[in-house]
């Protein structure tokens, strides 16, 4: 399951820029979960070409170590159980990679909220420089159809012109509305076409309204990859 994932393994440790507020990891989690801190992916074979699903950062380094090792557990936050019961029922799993922008896991505090403002500007410039390459090598990695950048954080960072900057969509939504584009990456090994969309995070589907409203998103994307994909 994480051979795949391997090749990333010697950028993921020296290509990026970890701050004082963030430390590196690698898979420690042996069950189902986010990508860096398991593999990502619920098949044995690695979703290529399929969906890209994009969280904020791992969480914390607390969190991250009460699950390593034997015997095997999965990731039991919010985030993970909604994913889960949300994307991976909509869509085929074992189409899915499920990945951060932010690498890492934060050193203290909480997993809530933007971890950006904890850094001092020079530094978040640096680190979000980094991840952003990193970010394309997971583009390359994958070559996924679709990607699904979760919450407004990712939105702010990945929408300017400098990351992926193409011209945005408004898809309306019963309770307010999610974005899409079609990016062209340049990739090391040549451009690739991705649909983009920016959407409700999935850590919010709580309570049946707002699951709901988050559900109806991933059914929405469920049906884009289905029109792109064949």
């Amino acid at each position: 399951m994480s051979q795949r994932t391997d090749l990333l393994k010697q950028a993921l440790n020296d290509d990026i820029y970890y701050p004082p507020q963030m430390k590196h990891i690698d898979r420690g989690i042996l069950g189902d979960g986010f990508y860096p801190g398991a593999s990502g992916t619920t098949n044995i074979t690695f979703p290529v070409g399929k969906v890209m699903l994009v969280g904020r950062d791992f969480g914390t380094m607390d969190y991250y170590e009460r699950l390593c090792g034997n015997p095997p557990r999965s990731e039991t936050a919010l985030t993970w159980r909604h994913t889960k019961k949300i994307y991976l029922e909509i869509f085929d799993s074992a189409d899915v990679w499920c990945t951060n922008y932010l690498m890492g896991v934060r050193v203290n505090g909480s997993a809530k909220g933007n971890v950006a403002p904890s850094m001092d500007p020079q530094s978040w410039l640096r680190y979000e420089a980094t991840c952003w390459d990193f970010f394309l090598k997971q583009v390359e990695l994958q070559k996924p159809a679709l990607i699904i950048i979760f919450g407004d954080d990712n939105q702010i960072d990945l929408s300017r012109a400098s990351r992926i900057g193409s011209p945005l969509k408004a898809i309306p939504f019963a309770d307010g509305e999610g974005s899409l584009c079609d990016h062209m990456f340049q990739l090391k090994s040549g451009p690739h076409t991705a649909r983009i969309h920016f959407l409700k995070h999935p850590h919010s589907a709580i309570g049946p309204a707002n699951a709901a409203a988050v559900r109806a998103q991933a059914i929405f994307a469920n049906k884009q990859f289905h029109r792109i994909a064949h």
